[in-house]
C-alpha cells in the first residue's frame, strides 16, 4: 500500500497536490524532483502557468496567438515570475540523450535561440520533471 506524504505547500504554491500517495519505489525519485524545485524557485519565483509562449516572457502583447515562435526542443514547458522583480523565466524540460536529441545539441539550439531573440538561457541537469532523463533549460530577458 501507498505511503501517504504531506508536503509543506508555501514554497511550491499550486504545483502539486498538498497531500498524495506514492510506491516506495517512486518516492525516491519524487522528493529528489521536489528538492530541485525548491531549489529553483528558492529565490522569489512563483508559478506563472503552462506554455504562454515568447510574447510572454518578454512582456509583449501577443498578437501571434499559436504562431508565436517556440522554444527549441520544446517540452513540458513552464513559466515562473518573481512578484518583486516582474524578472519571467520561461522553462523547459527536454529528454536528450537519444535522437532526435542529443544534450550537446539541445545546448546548440536554445543557444542559438537565445542569441536571435535576446534571452539569456542557462541548460543544466537540474530538471525537476525526470532528473537524469530531462535537462532543465531556463529562458529569461537580458538585463538592460
Amino acid at each position: 500500500m501507498p505511503k501517504k506524504y504531506q508536503i509543506p505547500s508555501k514554497t511550491i504554491n499550486t504545483l502539486i497536490p498538498i497531500s498524495f500517495s506514492l510506491s516506495k519505489a517512486n518516492a525516491k525519485s519524487f522528493f529528489v524532483s521536489l528538492n530541485k524545485l525548491e531549489k529553483f524557485v528558492s529565490g522569489g519565483l512563483r508559478f506563472a502557468g503552462a506554455y504562454q509562449g515568447l510574447c510572454w516572457l518578454k512582456k509583449k502583447r501577443c498578437k501571434c496567438g499559436i504562431q508565436c515562435e517556440k522554444v527549441p526542443h520544446k517540452d513540458h514547458v513552464r513559466c515562473f515570475r518573481n512578484p518583486k522583480t516582474k524578472e519571467r523565466v520561461l522553462t523547459s524540460h527536454p529528454y536528450f540523450g537519444q535522437s532526435p536529441c542529443t544534450y550537446e545539441q539541445l545546448v546548440a539550439d536554445s543557444q542559438e535561440f537565445a542569441e536571435r531573440h535576446g534571452l539569456t538561457v542557462r541548460v543544466s541537469m537540474d530538471s525537476w520533471y525526470y532528473p537524469g532523463r530531462t535537462a532543465l533549460v531556463e529562458f529569461r530577458v537580458k538585463a538592460a
